[in-house]
């Protein structure tokens, strides 16, 4: 795992699901740029609290390297999905935001209790990483 690319997107202000698809984008031939646009919208649980956007920019990732209308190979990616959620849910006890955080992010003062008691680099951080390091092993 490359910590230092990782926290210099975290330094530029990449959120959750943009520093885990651009980490792997250029792999799969996509630009940066055009990387970090297509993942924005996956951060916060795509703005409900709901899937964390580091393991959303994983199904993409794994999408562009298993993705295709081949019934077998959609059961391939089938697999690795499962084993993803799996090995996720297993290192942080939940899949979404909500529970990772425990609030809904964009409620009331939430964004900023989050920000005071630090959830952003504690639980958000460690997904990234977490997720990253997964697709290392699944991909």
């Amino acid at each position: 795992m490359d910590y230092e690319k990782i926290n210099e997107m975290m330094e530029k202000g990449y959120n959750c699901s943009q520093v885990v698809f651009c980490y792997f984008a250029e792999d799969y031939g996509i630009d940066k740029k055009t990387a970090m646009k297509l993942a924005t919208p996956f951060e916060m649980g795509i703005y409900e609290s709901k899937t964390c956007g580091a393991l959303s920019a994983a199904y993409m990732i794994l999408g562009l390297k298993y993705g295709s209308t081949d019934f077998d190979d959609r059961m391939k990616l089938l697999k690795k999905i499962k084993k993803l959620n799996e090995l996720f849910y297993g290192k942080m006890k939940a899949k979404n935001c909500k529970e990772l955080l425990s609030m809904k992010i964009l409620e009331d003062d939430n964004m900023k209790l989050a920000e005071e008691k630090g959830l952003f680099e504690s639980v958000c951080t460690k997904s990234i990483k977490t997720t990253i390091e997964i697709l290392e092993e699944l991909l």
